[in-house]
């Protein structure tokens, strides 16, 4: 899988903003990635995971992957490529990339870290960090089968709409959570997943067009 960033038009809608309106955007819209500083509050393991965004015939693209399905956890949910942080990483944004290198093979030469979102707490007991990264153009991405099944994009305008998402309960160790789902030619994006689509969505579009009912009952959602 090859995709470059091409496009020359600017303005809205964001699909069709040039890579520095866009870039420009998300650095106003997140936290910059050198602020970050390790939260061990409750005794949740620190874990990142990159939402990569690229741009394709004009549109802005978010990669994303179906985890495989003989893994232990989570086998065949949608995800970013991500990981708990290891001793060996030297920093939180460093485990972000080592996880995107090993499952989707990405070279970190061609990723360019913006910013971060909210850290998000999950059921599985890790507090997440998701990097948002822009990739240069001539990336190639080449999965490890043993722990990605396929990786594919979704136009990030489609993540914007909030027609496209809906809360949906679920029951996990006896207890009842509301989750965020996509659905998107076949796949179904819920979890801790969707929690950071929408999270990105609602930074990229004005105050004026944030829904007021958005949030969820309850902060940890779904999948780690």
């Amino acid at each position: 899988m090859k995709a470059g960033l091409s496009a020359e038009a600017s303005g809205q809608p964001i699909q069709d903003w040039d890579s520095q309106a866009f870039r420009q955007r998300l650095k106003s819209a997140l936290k910059p990635p050198e602020v970050w500083q390790p939260d061990t509050r409750g005794g949740l393991r620190p874990a990142a995971v990159l939402i990569p965004l690229f741009q394709d015939k004009g549109q802005w693209q978010v990669l994303l992957n179906k985890r495989a399905e003989g893994l232990k956890h989570h086998a065949g949910q949608i995800s970013f490529p991500g990981g708990a942080f290891e001793p060996t990483d030297a920093n939180i944004r460093h485990t972000a990339l080592r996880e995107t290198h090993e499952e989707l093979g990405l070279d970190p030469a061609y990723i360019e870290i913006v910013g971060y979102l909210d850290e998000l707490e999950t059921i599985s007991g890790y507090r997440v960090t998701p990097f948002v990264a822009l990739l240069k153009p001539g990336f190639s991405v080449q999965v490890d089968p043993g722990e990605v099944a396929e990786a594919f994009s979704v136009p990030l305008d489609f993540f914007l709409d909030p027609a496209n998402r809906r809360a949906q309960g679920f029951r996990s160790e006896g207890k009842r959570w509301q989750t965020w789902v996509f659905h998107h030619q076949g796949h179904t994006i819920w979890g801790a997943t969707a929690q950071m689509l929408v999270n990105l969505a609602e930074k990229l579009q004005p105050p004026a067009v944030v829904s007021g009912d958005r949030s969820l009952p309850e902060n940890r959602q779904g999948n780690s």
